[in-house]
């Protein structure tokens, strides 16, 4: 539990060395500071961000290719550019296995490695595969937050076992002091679930309004908790921020995560 803390993905040691990287020239950084920056793509999920995160990841493994985890986190930052919709990447979800399967290569039993494969089998909708992996990632670490994080949002948000992912993440949480926006996420369709909105809704402020999804879902909870006003508010910044969002955009969005494509969940 302590060596989570220290040394898990965005442990206190991850925070060291990213506020020295962030310091430095890009020219001057190591391989594995371009390792810590392009893991904070997942600080604040946004083009530009993801498009930063991808080039720090690329250029850490040019440098070192030997390095299992930049492997794993660029697998999915690569599957990012689809699951958003940026497109910037061509052929990405290729990239993202040939990534993956590298990663797994370099190093069979980097825990961190095992999970990533989860965000390709949950985007093409391979259930099982997803609960196979995610118990062999857990078996190799235990207390590693990102994975027990990714294994939990897989299901609370699909709502496959709702009682398991609480449990795996409120793990991720104990085991994390400075989580990422992102490990709130799960929680949030744990509480729609049991029709506790206004919990809902504090999940979704804790995750963060970054992007549309983000603003779009808080928007949304807000609504249905009555406060219209505030819902209202976050509709105009909605259109205003992102004049292209649509309720087929919206669509897209839920397809990604939801248990099947094309349906309400």
């Amino acid at each position: 539990m302590i060596a989570a803390h220290i040394a898990g993905h965005d442990g206190a040691i991850h925070r060291d060395i990213l506020a020295k990287a962030l310091a430095k020239k890009e020219e001057d950084l190591t391989p594995i500071e371009l390792l810590q920056l392009g893991k904070a793509v997942w600080e604040e999920q946004t083009e530009g961000v993801t498009v930063k995160g991808t080039k720090y990841l690329e250029r850490c493994i040019e440098i070192n290719p030997d390095i299992s985890t930049a492997h794993a986190i660029l697998s999915e930052v690569y599957l990012e550019d689809i699951r958003a919709d940026y497109n910037l990447v061509p052929d990405a979800v290729t990239k993202a296995k040939d990534s993956i399967s590298r990663a797994i290569e370099l190093n069979p039993s980097n825990a961190i490695a095992l999970i990533e494969q989860i965000w390709i089998s949950w985007y093409e909708k391979d259930f099982t595969a997803c609960k196979l992996q995610a118990e062999a990632a857990i078996k190799a670490n235990p207390y590693e937050p990102l994975v027990l994080v990714s294994a939990g949002s897989f299901y609370l948000s699909t709502g496959i076992d709702l009682q398991l992912g609480k449990k795996y993440n409120d793990l991720a949480l104990k085991y994390n002091e400075t989580p990422q926006g992102w490990y709130y996420y799960g929680y949030i369709n744990y509480y729609i679930e049991s029709g506790e909105y206004d919990r809902a809704l504090e999940y979704a402020l804790k995750t963060g309004v970054a992007n549309e999804q983000a603003t779009s879902r808080a928007l949304a909870l807000y609504w249905v908790n009555d406060q219209k006003d505030t819902a209202v508010k976050y509709y105009k910044e909605l259109i205003s921020k992102y004049p292209k969002f649509t309720l087929d955009t919206l669509r897209k969005i839920h397809d990604v995560w939801s248990p099947l494509r094309g349906t309400p969940g």
